[in-house]
């Protein structure tokens, strides 16, 4: 016979699983390409992730906007917000900070962000020659296959600060909207 109560226990333990199956697959492809980008953009994507991040984490994020916003390459606009959400997880991770600040400021040949926390801060030099900082190394990798570049300043017990810089070429202008690419 068939007890209902051990059916219905393996019931809800087996819907458990497809939920937690289904947020795994969620953030796997949202590692691979994050929706946002595709749907909103650069902006909208990255105030998409901050607004997320700010709730998920419960820390103050305050996001500034300077410039157009505009349209990029897909691998210009991926390296910047991959940048970006390393450092907001680095931010969460180890900063043990009450505040961060991402400022974006998009100008016609280039791309500038600072990203800054009042958390703890850490010496980058023992930082960088120690193994497993590969978040450090992936955002700076990420920036200079761009041609762009990236500086982390930090001190200990007064916060991090990351600043970014990557060029962009103008391309022209498709269906009346201003659309930018890598400059190679």
């Amino acid at each position: 016979t068939h007890d209902p109560g051990k059916l219905q226990e393996e019931l809800e333990k087996l819907k458990d699983l497809v939920r937690g199956s289904l947020k795994d697959i969620r953030k796997i492809l949202f590692d691979l390409r994050p929706m946002p980008l595709d749907d909103l953009g650069l902006v909208g994507g990255l105030r998409r992730f901050c607004e997320d991040f700010q709730e998920q984490h419960n820390l103050p994020l305050n996001f500034f906007l300077f410039g157009k916003e505009r349209r990029y390459s897909k691998a210009l606009e991926l390296a910047v917000f991959r940048i970006i959400q390393e450092a907001l997880n680095n931010v969460h991770k180890h900063a043990e900070a009450s505040e961060v600040t991402v400022k974006l400021e998009l100008y016609p040949h280039r791309i500038t962000a600072l990203i800054r926390d009042d958390g703890k801060g850490f010496d980058l030099k023992n930082s960088l020659d120690k193994r497993g900082h590969y978040g450090l190394l992936n955002m700076r990798e990420r920036a200079q296959a761009l041609s762009g570049e990236i500086q982390i300043h930090s001190a200990l017990e007064r916060g991090t600060e990351i600043f970014l810089v990557i060029p962009v070429c103008v391309e022209g202008r498709t269906r009346g909207e201003n659309t930018s690419t890598h400059c190679r």
